[in-house]
């Protein structure tokens, strides 16, 4: 009777934290969830499939920042600051928020990893907002910002998951920015699974190798 007890607090508990999430949006090859993380703004999850893909395609679209305006709503521009290792890359982004939020900037860094799941290789990268003290004084920063990238082949093409919430800061009305983070969210992967098939990005060097990301917390 005990181990029932345990057993049936473990599912509850479970089944509590599973429909904290709702689906915002579903199509045959994207789902996007959301729920309210405490602080009021919005977190998001996303499964995406895109046939004849591979994680070479996702990694060299990322890697691209001299592009990132063209699948990144709102962004007026993305800077690579450097690499410190071939796993990881440390980026600048300057938001053009619509109207009436005012610009935000982000300066994060990235680290890929990659491990064996049930016979399949899946890569993982994660990405933190950092400190900057040399970031301009006068425009918002987005922080604290958590972000992970999860994404494997298959017979079929490459599956995609990502899990981000970021804080806008600054005095804005959380529901407009959560609609605003929602509607973002589905253009931008509508965008980048088209991306991806693009020619420029079957033999772009991407420069990425997965590498130990064992600093980096491990997010939920």
């Amino acid at each position: 009777m005990r181990h029932l007890f345990i057993a049936l607090l473990c599912l509850m508990s479970w089944s509590s934290k599973a429909v904290d999430w709702s689906t915002w949006y579903q199509s045959d090859n994207l789902t996007i969830q959301k729920r309210l993380a405490q602080t009021g703004v919005v977190e998001i999850k996303v499964w995406m499939q895109v046939d004849a893909a591979k994680k070479d395609n996702l990694l060299s679209v990322l890697a691209d920042v001299d592009n990132a305006k063209s699948w990144l709503p709102h962004v007026e521009h993305v800077t690579l600051v450097s690499r410190p290792t071939p796993a990881q890359s440390i980026v600048y982004t300057l938001f053009d928020a619509p109207f009436p939020l005012a610009k935000r900037q982000l300066f994060t860094r990235s680290c890929l990893s990659v491990e064996p799941v049930n016979s399949r290789l899946v890569y993982q990268m994660q990405v933190r907002d950092i400190v900057n003290s040399s970031l301009p004084e006068d425009i918002v920063t987005v922080t604290p910002m958590r972000a992970q990238w999860r994404f494997y082949e298959t017979v079929d093409g490459l599956v995609v998951e990502y899990d981000a919430l970021a804080h806008p800061n600054g005095r804005v009305p959380l529901w407009l920015v959560n609609r605003n983070t929602l509607a973002s969210t589905k253009a931008a992967f509508q965008a980048l699974a088209s991306l991806m098939l693009k020619p420029k990005y079957q033999h772009f060097s991407h420069g990425f190798e997965p590498g130990d990301c064992t600093t980096f917390e491990h997010f939920e």
